[in-house]
């Protein structure tokens, strides 16, 4: 009887000893039918295979070809790894001490080292390296800042696991074409800045953000072939992209300053309604541009925007627009007509200065204010009517319109400011309305054909030498009543005195 329980007492122990080793060995991968099963991973000397019960198989010393990569596991040993904060996790860079004169070289970063991911690129990790091509395995989820700066490297070849583009990654490499993976939903600051053998990027369906200066003067740069859904363009982010043609702005939801400035071979844009604002300088020298096309929603039209887009000939401005910012369409010396809607309250300094072909102009009915050489040089403009909100004629405001030869102006007019019509060769006459308070120094200077001008408001008239005089010398009725008289004297006389009502305030 005590021979048997000592038999099963054996038995048990036994079995109880074969579940606990087979539980050892049944971690995190089970065994097919009792077997080991093993992965394959490797280190700095030697790859193998190895199961997680610790039991390890074909253990052998890398082979490495001329690129230092083992034609059996495809260990690199050019690269040094180094374990991340989480432990969990490595980065790798070039050892460059083992790399020391060699000229021209492929890269293949492993899925794994020592039974670990590698999850990133180095921070600087190649840069100013002689890398080729770089194949990233299919762990990696960052490539760190400045990782591959003025490296030479042509190719890159992304897996799908790559989420980050660090700021500078690329920047003045001598990458020619690349494919974005659909992880990836930002690309940093200048990573492929100056990358000017750069054409095109394919991919990019998932892209939401572009950093700024992120394709700055890439000068070869075509655009990114699915790139439809970017919401945030960071300041000059294309800048200087000179042989880009397209951009697709439908979900923009901000342009940062010069986001698109230079852009030589873009022929037009159109501007969603999730924009609020065009951007300040954001399409700013793009010399081919014909066409603007502003959705019903955007509300301003920013500083500089299109300035210097010289063959810009088609603007259209929607009823949303509250305002033009100053030097918005400056030097557009192809825009011939332009309507600024009834919604629009301000409109900035210099906006259309030295539009050359403008000669159709319709102002916004709530606009107040001529602004300081809104326009100035436009040369072509040969009449204008300027709404009856308008109480002020801002410096050099037509200066240099030397086609001038008929403007109505405000019945509600108070001020004409320095230099407003200096210039204005074919003016001839205007009418001043009873409203006008004050006409200041040089405002008709060189209008060499002015020989009319009348105030319909002759009473309380005075010249004064400057703004702090409180004491003027009256004009009298009469002269103010001859229209020649007056005409005469704002070119001459008067021409560097303030004209006052003394009534104004």
């Amino acid at each position: 009887m005590k021979k048997s329980i000592v038999i099963e007492l054996i038995i048990s122990l036994t079995v109880m000893l074969f579940a606990v080793l087979f539980v050892a060995c049944d971690n995190t991968v089970r065994h097919n039918d009792g077997e080991h099963v093993y992965s394959f991973y490797s280190d700095e000397i030697k790859h193998f295979e190895e199961c997680v019960c610790g039991d390890t198989k074909n253990e052998e010393e890398h082979t490495f070809d001329e690129n230092g990569i083992c034609s059996v596991c495809g260990y690199d040993k050019y690269l040094i790894y180094e374990l991340r904060e989480d432990g969990q996790s490595y980065r790798v860079e070039i050892d460059r001490d083992a790399i020391n004169g060699i000229s021209c070289y492929v890269f293949n970063v492993p899925d794994t080292f020592k039974g670990l991911p590698v999850k990133e690129i180095a921070p600087s990790g190649f840069r100013d390296s002689h890398a080729n091509k770089i194949t990233t395995g299919k762990n990696v989820e960052t490539i760190g800042s400045s990782a591959f700066e003025r490296s030479s490297v042509k190719e890159i070849v992304f897996s799908e696991s790559v989420k980050t583009i660090e700021s500078y990654a690329f920047c003045n490499t001598s990458l020619e074409n690349l494919t974005l993976p659909q992880s990836v939903a930002e690309i940093g600051r200048y990573a492929f800045d100056n990358c000017v053998l750069l054409e095109s990027v394919a991919g990019g369906e998932n892209l939401e953000r572009i950093g700024e200066g992120a394709f700055k003067n890439c000068k070869t740069f075509k655009g990114i072939e699915k790139a439809v859904n970017i919401r945030n363009f960071g300041k000059e982010a294309f800048a200087g992209c000179s042989s880009l043609t397209e951009i697709c702005l439908e979900k923009a939801e901000y342009i940062g300053e010069g986001a698109f400035m230079d852009c030589n071979s873009l022929e037009s844009v159109s501007l969603p309604s999730t924009l609020k604002e065009t951007g300040v300088q954001a399409f700013s020298g793009c010399t081919s541009l014909k066409a603007v096309y502003i959705a019903d929603g955007v509300e301003s039209v920013s500083w500089r925007s299109f300035e210097n887009c010289t063959a810009l000939t088609d603007v259209e401005l929607p009823e949303s627009l509250l305002e033009i910012g100053g030097y918005a369409f400056r030097r557009c010396s192809s825009l011939e007509s332009v309507n600024i809607p009834d919604s629009v309250k301000k409109v900035g300094g210099h906006a259309f200065g030295d539009c050359t072909s403008l000669s159709d102009v319709r102002l916004s009915r709530k606009l107040q204010e001529i602004s300081s050489s809104m326009f100035s040089g436009c040369i072509s403009i040969e009449k204008i009517t300027l709404p009856t909100a308008v109480l002020s004629i801002g410096d050099m405001a037509f200066s240099g319109c030397s086609g001038l030869k008929e403007i109505k102006m405000s019945a509600n007019l108070r001020y004409i400011n320095r230099y407003a019509f200096e210039g204005c060769t074919q003016l001839s006459s205007t009418v001043l309305p009873a409203s006008l308070l004050r006409i200041d120094i040089y405002a008709f200077r060189n209008c060499e054909n002015l020989n009319s001008v009348i105030f319909e408001n002759i009473k309380g008239w005075a010249v004064y030498s400057d703004s702090d005089t409180f004491d003027g010398t009256a004009v009298s009725e009469d002269n103010m009543s001859n229209p020649a008289v007056m005409a005469q004297a704002l070119k001459g006389e008067y021409l560097n005195l303030i004209l006052k009502r003394a009534t104004a305030e």
